[in-house]
């Protein structure tokens, strides 16, 4: 349900959410976070385009009840023919840190495509992509980002419906991708 007011309202599984005028809501505490893309990972479809950047911070990796489902949710997702393309960003030196890592096993072993960004390269080349994946983010078609918040932070991340954040982001993620190669190659 939305309500046109200065900002928009969603009322979701995961209760209300409230965008203000520049199409951003709060930034949410884990819960209300897990609960809100939890709910849009579910709603997502064959024609749905979901494309993350992840730069590998300890808190994406636990194995926190709310991580476990999260990650389900993205290998549903695939399963349900989502397009899903998650590009990890992180030094090549901390490669065989990660050959173990489980949850880049599961998604390798997904229908999720799984890509490889050598932190490093980037911070050379083209620092300002560094700077717009910021903690992270998951992008759905071109109208939805789902910010990660510094590890530092009480709230976990926020919901951004700003066309030019996500266009922002969105241009990012392709220019990345021309960095990318493929994790299983990275990993083996």
């Amino acid at each position: 349900r939305f309500k046109n007011t200065t900002g928009a309202e969603i009322i979701t599984d995961g209760g209300k959410i409230e965008f203000n005028n520049q199409g951003r809501t709060k930034d949410l505490e884990i819960g209300q976070f897990y609960k809100v893309i939890n709910n849009y990972f579910k709603r997502l479809n064959k024609e749905s385009y979901l494309w993350c950047a992840s730069i590998m911070l300890e808190d994406e990796w636990t194995e926190e009840p709310q991580e476990m489902k999260f990650r389900l949710i993205n290998i549903e997702a695939a399963n349900r023919g989502v397009k899903v393309e998650r590009i990890f960003i992180f030094s090549k030196n901390r490669i065989k840190e990660f050959k173990d890592n489980k949850t880049l096993k599961i998604y390798m072993q997904s229908n999720i495509n799984t890509m490889f960004v050598d932190y490093d390269e980037i911070l050379k080349k083209e620092p300002e992509l560094i700077k717009i994946v910021g903690n992270g983010w998951d992008g759905i078609d071109k109208d939805t980002l789902i910010m990660d918040l510094p590890e530092t932070s009480k709230q976990r991340g926020y919901i951004s419906i700003n066309n030019k954040d996500v266009t922002k982001a969105y241009n990012c993620f392709q220019k990345l991708k021309e960095y990318s190669k493929n994790l299983k190659d990275i990993l083996k």
